[in-house]
């Protein structure tokens, strides 16, 4: 009998030292916690140029409204809205439709044109962090709509184009869930498009977790 007691003691002092957490009702350890995805908000004015017509490039003022989710400490994505409006002159216009089409020749007699464009995109951006600063570059693409009209004639029209667009940000965080930035705006196809913003951001984590 006592050589079956001294052999059970044995065995359980092996297997109290090969698991030294065992009978101390700790639980297993658990998997590690996945980053928190911060959100943001951000609006403001912004000033560009658009190509309303073939040629034709004019001066915008409008807003830019986004929000941005973080995918990780580097990435994010998100969707904008932006709209503007502008005017120039231009050759007379047609009702459009789908196309950018004057109405004739320009024979060197322009009349005042006004309208107003609306992009609806998306974007995945990067950015990295210098103390009360961050900086980024983001790629978006997404659909415009274009609405012009002859100011003297009151016609004219509209058509949606596919814009894909390069990007970058600068960023003060003036507290860790506010920041004052600028983003600069310039399009991939033909680059005659481009604006810049000066926005306002709010975080709903500080620094969106991303530091």
């Amino acid at each position: 009998m006592k050589l079956y007691v001294a052999c059970g003691v044995a065995l359980c002092s092996t297997v109290a030292m090969a698991d030294p957490m065992l009978g101390y009702g700790d639980l297993p350890p658990q998997p590690p916690a996945q980053a928190p995805h911060g959100v943001s908000l951000e609006a403001g004015p912004s000033v560009g140029r658009v190509e309303a017509l073939q040629g034709d490039v004019m001066t915008t003022e409008g807003g830019h409204f986004a929000t941005h989710v973080s995918v990780s400490h580097l990435f994010y994505i998100g969707g904008e809205l932006d709209y503007s409006q502008f005017s120039g002159t231009g050759p007379a216009q047609l009702e459009m439709g789908t196309t950018k089409v004057p109405m004739q020749p320009n024979l060197g007699t322009d009349v005042p044109l006004a309208g107003h464009a609306m992009t609806i995109g998306g974007v995945v951006g990067a950015r990295a962090f210098a103390g009360m600063f961050s900086g980024g570059v983001e790629l978006g693409v997404g659909e415009r709509n274009l609405q012009i009209h002859d100011v003297t004639a009151s016609i004219g029209g509209g058509y949606w184009v596919t814009i894909y667009d390069a990007r970058a940000r600068f960023d003060v965080w003036a507290t860790p869930r506010i920041t004052i930035g600028a983003v600069a705006d310039e399009e991939l196809q033909d680059f005659h498009d481009t604006s810049i913003a000066l926005v306002l951001g709010i975080h709903s984590l500080p620094y969106d977790a991303a530091r």
